[in-house]
């Protein structure tokens, strides 16, 4: 990769490629509207938990984090949140740098405009 924001295609393109080359795992980093606010919780233990498996037991050498299910009934952190827990745990554990973190995600960068 040459930057460090990829397309929609390169993005597609380091999920296919074959597990044994370079294995890559997504984890949905969304929950359920009707959970509310303190839905955000509870899906930032599960997002770490799954990177933690990803990592240690599937040798995932790429873990991507997507809020692609976004939508009426399914909310999404903000983007980096999620990418947090996964690190401080993937240090503890000690599997940091086994595989690198990708955040998927459909929010738009806001702009902001300074008026003296």
């Amino acid at each position: 990769m040459r930057q460090p924001i990829l397309t929609s295609a390169e993005l597609e393109k380091l999920r296919h490629v074959p597990r044994d080359v370079f294995p890559a795992e997504t984890i949905d980093i969304t929950w359920p509207v009707m959970e509310g606010a303190p839905g955000m919780a509870g899906a930032l233990q599960r997002v770490s938990a799954e990177a933690s498996k990803c990592v240690g037991e599937r040798g995932a050498a790429v873990i991507v984090l997507s809020d692609r299910r976004v939508g009426r009934t399914v909310l999404r952190s903000p983007p980096c949140w999620p990418s947090r827990p996964c690190i401080t745990t993937s240090c503890a554990r000690g599997t940091r740098l086994r595989a690198g973190l990708v955040i998927e995600s459909g929010e738009r960068a806001r702009s902001t405009t300074w008026h003296a």
